[in-house]
């Protein structure tokens, strides 16, 4: 909803021993977290400003958005998010991936009242560099790219 004005303000910065290479420090906002980049640094924080700035210039049909969840409490917000991201990039069809970790089971649907694109992914496993977290990348793909603004008639199989 601020356009990104905000990204680069920090609530906190921690030490972060898995981030040497970058700093060494985790920078936790409000909303989002950067475990991997040095934005102590002008070429961190001018990485991020291109990135943003490319953002908006995407012209692609069709956008996947994939959030990793700090927390199942964010599933509250997902609506939110979908709408946020939908008024932000009004010229492409929106699709958000949810990654819930440390979850009963292995679970991937479609979030009911969206046309399909709010997706959540549940896993069992907790991935300290985030690996762990991209087996549902391709069928949240696919998915996004079959869909052609029509709901669909299954969830995607991310496992």
């Amino acid at each position: 909803e601020s356009r990104f004005s905000d990204f680069m303000t920090f609530i906190s910065v921690k030490d972060f021993e898995g981030g040497k290479d970058t700093g060494g420090k985790a920078y936790c906002g409000a909303y989002h977290s950067v475990w991997h980049e040095n934005l102590a640094t002008n070429d961190g924080t001018d990485k991020y400003r291109r990135r943003i700035d490319r953002f908006y210039e995407n012209a692609s049909p069709r956008i996947l958005f994939i959030r990793c969840m700090n927390s199942s409490s964010e599933l509250g917000s997902a609506y939110a998010l979908l709408s946020v991201l939908q008024k932000l990039v009004t010229g492409s069809q929106v699709y958000v991936l949810l990654i819930a970790a440390c979850q009963p089971m292995w679970q991937s649907s479609v979030i009911e009242g969206t046309n399909g694109r709010l997706l959540i992914h549940r896993t069992p496993q907790w991935s300290i560099d985030g690996m762990l977290y991209t087996d549902p990348f391709p069928a949240a793909y696919a998915h996004a790219a079959s869909q052609g603004g029509r709901a669909p008639q299954t969830p995607p199989q991310c496992c």
